[in-house]
C-alpha cells in the first residue's frame, strides 16, 4: 500500500511538472503568436510607407531630371546669345574699321 501511494504520490508529481510545462508553453506560444501578428502589422505599414516613399523618390528624381534639362537648355541659350552678342560686335568693329571714315560719314553711320 505504501508503495503504491508512493507511485501514486511520484505520478501525480510528474503530471503536476507536465502540466505546469504544458501550460509555460501554451503561454509562450500565445505570447509569441501576439508579437508575430504585432510585427505582421507593423511590417505591413512599412510596406506601405516604402511604397510612398519610393513614389516621391521616383517624382523627385523626374523633378530632379526636369530641372537639370531646363538648367541645361537655358544655359545653352545664354551661350548661344552672347556668342551671337561677341559675333555681332566683332564684325562690326571689324566693319567700321575697315570702312574709311568718309565712306561712313556719307552714310550716316555711327560707330562705337
Amino acid at each position: 500500500m505504501v508503495h503504491s501511494y508512493k507511485m501514486r504520490k511520484r505520478y501525480l508529481d510528474q503530471f503536476e511538472k507536465y502540466d505546469a510545462n504544458i501550460g509555460s508553453l501554451y503561454a509562450c506560444k500565445i505570447s509569441l503568436l501576439l508579437k508575430k501578428n504585432c510585427i505582421n502589422e507593423r511590417y505591413i505599414v512599412i510596406q506601405d510607407q516604402l511604397l510612398i516613399q519610393r513614389s516621391l523618390r521616383e517624382r523627385l528624381k523626374e523633378e530632379i531630371e526636369l530641372n537639370t534639362k531646363k538648367i541645361f537648355l537655358a544655359n545653352v541659350e545664354y551661350f548661344r546669345r552672347n556668342h551671337a552678342a561677341k559675333i555681332i560686335q566683332r564684325n562690326w568693329k571689324l566693319y567700321c574699321a575697315r570702312v574709311p571714315w568718309k565712306k561712313r560719314k556719307s552714310r550716316k553711320l555711327t560707330c562705337s
